[in-house]
């Protein structure tokens, strides 16, 4: 399978002091995109029973996170069409994002290679072929580890005419080479100098590069490889610049401010001329100054084809995260969430053929997941290459819903607040008109997909399939598909065995009952679960004598209460002759006492709210990390061999 594959009007999106970014990058004829992922050091960043999880902090994104620190990395080919992946590269060291040549045959990119015993190596890679590639250049390192660091966010670039690569070089942070790509042979060295871009125009060719990490400038250099030619002071530098046509080129620049006594930072898009150096403003991207104590995370900004559609968007702190629309030279088409609010988007780039506009979705990393949006029809696409991208995708839609359901009002019985059992709401709690429900509904929608892998790749990692099965459940409730979430209940239920969980899941199922408005079922098993919470279970208190163990009501009868009373609103809603159960309705859905007993166990014993004791030998913990026989590392998921086409993985809503 050759890769028919991909050009460069793809931008790189890198804060020089920030890394947190790793460019996406198209073919010239918009049927391939490439990526790098990594496959995290643990199987599943998600403990087992997040959906019970109705309190504890959801633990922010870590944008300093560069993602080195992880047990593989895989650059993969995707066909946009057919949806068929090719991974092209596995290692243990770090990758570069990779850029295409102008032919859309071949494709370069860096890595960082470590084995035991043996000195750090930097290499340049051209990929030919599937199977087929060669090192252009390599350097051996005393030490990588800065490099290490740094590499995820570097990018390479490659000459229009296909003969020369700009690329890093490993010695210093930020120096670039200009190199033969047919034989490595270096050419020109450029010091201090970072984010390269090379004109569209084969027949002045130029490269563009930022130069200075104190009080960075934009400069060139043409064909002749002479002395850099300075175009314009930029400051603080947020993404490498972009050609518009041969002569002129788009970057952005960071103002600094003050405002009320606070220091402020003000982003801009400019165009400047190569030949008269005449530079002019395209468009604000932010609307007012940002206060620095706020921290932008990032910016990222691509034009089509045509440079008729601009794309943005400014990572900051504490506020939605949107893509902005907007058709120079003054029209804003329209605001939007490349997934949510929730969800940080960076490395924006839009395909050379059509509107199609690819990123990455950051929960916490450099090699955040990759999907696309088609901007005719607003339709999104996922990239699931391998289970460990599977992963990354559900845990970041998981995380924004969870997010999101913090912000529901806390839930009253008799005038007082009560603990939920899960996060998942009362049916009715959430009116199916609101902006929150179309929003938990849309990242379901996209998440629902990820949980059912093809079945042609094998059996999944037990933790993995444990995430799946828990997130299956919560997409299928949220989506409102209530036969579907009995289904997923069920294949939750079965690898339950905490009976605290075993218990709350009776409450999902009968919250499930409600939605499908089956009330007297929902009054029978809400019933049923009052009667096993009547006990005291054991509270732990700290007091100035030491820690004290005592026991209180327990505390979901709270919780049981209000189902109970919205049962009671739901049948006043529909009535009681709608309200009876199905004639003849048999089997698990319509609770049996002795059926419900053998499936809660021994639910009455002493514990904590919410959480029995860890060393209860009674209880077998489900397991977060697979680790083989002997307690060696956790394993990660395998994907197929390099070379070898990975099944269709594109969920699309």
């Amino acid at each position: 399978m050759m890769l028919g594959l991909i050009g460069a009007l793809s931008l790189v999106a890198l804060a020089i002091n920030s890394p947190t970014a790793s460019p996406l990058a198209w073919s010239p004829d918009g049927r391939w995109i490439a990526y790098t992922v990594a496959v995290p050091t643990e199987a599943v960043p998600l403990a087992p029973g997040w959906l019970f999880e109705t309190s504890r902090p959801i633990a922010p994104a870590d944008d300093n996170n560069t993602g080195a620190e992880r047990a593989a990395y895989r650059l993969w080919a995707t066909q946009i069409e057919g949806g068929e992946s090719v991974l092209l590269e596995e290692t243990e060291g770090v990758l570069s994002a990779p850029c295409w040549g102008p032919d859309g045959k071949s494709l370069a990119f860096a890595r960082l290679v470590a084995r035991r015993g043996c000195p750090w190596r930097f290499e340049i890679v051209v990929q030919d072929a599937p199977e087929r590639r060669r090192v252009v250049l390599a350097r051996v390192l005393e030490d990588g580890s800065a490099l290490r660091t740094r590499l995820p966010a570097i990018t390479l670039a490659w000459s229009p005419d296909g003969r020369y690569l700009a690329v890093p070089l490993p010695e210093h942070e930020n120096d670039l080479a200009v190199i033969r790509a047919d034989n490595g042979r270096v050419l020109k060295t450029l010091e201090d100098a970072c984010l390269p871009a090379w004109s569209p125009d084969r027949g002045k060719l130029a490269l563009a590069f930022v130069r200075g990490k104190i009080d960075p400038s934009l400069q060139s250099i043409d064909s002749s490889f002479g002395a850099p030619k300075h175009l314009a002071d930029v400051g603080q530098v947020t993404q490498a610049p972009f050609w518009m046509d041969g002569n002129s080129i788009a970057y952005v620049v960071s103002s600094k401010s003050t405002k009320n006594g606070h220091a402020t930072q003000k982003l801009e898009l400019f165009r400047i001329s190569i030949d008269s150096g005449q530079a002019q403003r395209i468009h604000t991207l932010t609307s007012e100054p940002v206060e620095r104590a706020n921290s932008i995370r990032g910016i990222s900004f691509s034009l089509d084809h045509e440079r008729e559609n601009l794309f943005f968007t400014v990572g900051i702190r504490g506020q939605p995260s949107e893509t902005v629309w907007f058709r120079p030279p003054e029209e804003t088409r329209d605001r939007f969430p490349a997934v949510d609010f929730e969800v940080w988007s960076s490395d924006l780039s839009v395909s050379p053929s059509n509107l199609l506009l690819a990123f990455r979705a950051h929960a916490s990393e450099v090699y955040a997941p990759p999907g696309m949006m088609d901007m005719s029809t607003r339709r999104r696409t996922v990239l699931v290459p391998d289970d460990a991208t599977r992963v990354q995708w559900v845990v970041t839609l998981v995380n924004a819903g969870r997010k999101l359901l913090r912000g529901l009002p806390a839930p009253k019985s008799q005038g007082r607040v009560v603990e939920r059992a899960s996060i998942l709401p009362v049916p009715g709690e959430l009116p199916a008109n609101t902006e929150l429900a179309s929003r938990l509904r849309h990242l379901a929608k996209l998440g629902r997909p990820l949980c059912d892998r093809p079945v042609s790749v094998g059996a999944a990692e037990p933790s993995v399939q444990a995430l799946l099965d828990e997130a299956r459940l919560f997409f299928d409730y949220l989506i409102l598909d209530y036969p579907e979430a009995l289904a997923s209940l069920d294949r939750f239920e079965s690898r339950a065995t905490n009976p605290d969980q075993r218990l709350c899941l009776l409450m999902i199922r009968s919250q499930i009952y409600l939605g499908q408005r089956r009330v007297g079922q929902a009054k029978e098993t809400i019933g049923y679960l009052q009667e096993q919470t009547r006990g005291a279970v054991a509270s732990f208190e700290e007091t100035p004598l030491g820690p004290t163990v005592g026991s209180i009501l327990d505390p979901r009868r709270g919780w049981l209460r209000y189902l109970d009373e919205k049962a009671d609103e739901l049948t006043r809603q529909v009535g009681a002759e709608t309200a009876l159960d199905p004639p003849g309705h048999r089997g698990f859905e319509a609770p049996d006492r002795e059926m419900l007993e053998e499936f809660v166990g021994n639910a009455r014993a002493p514990r904590f709210p919410f959480a029995p004791p860890a060393d209860d030998p009674r209880l077998e913990a489900a397991p977060d990390v697979v680790r083989p026989p002997g307690g060696e590392p956790p394993v990660a998921p395998k994907p197929p061999p390099a070379g070898q086409v990975a099944p269709a993985g594109i969920p699309r809503l």
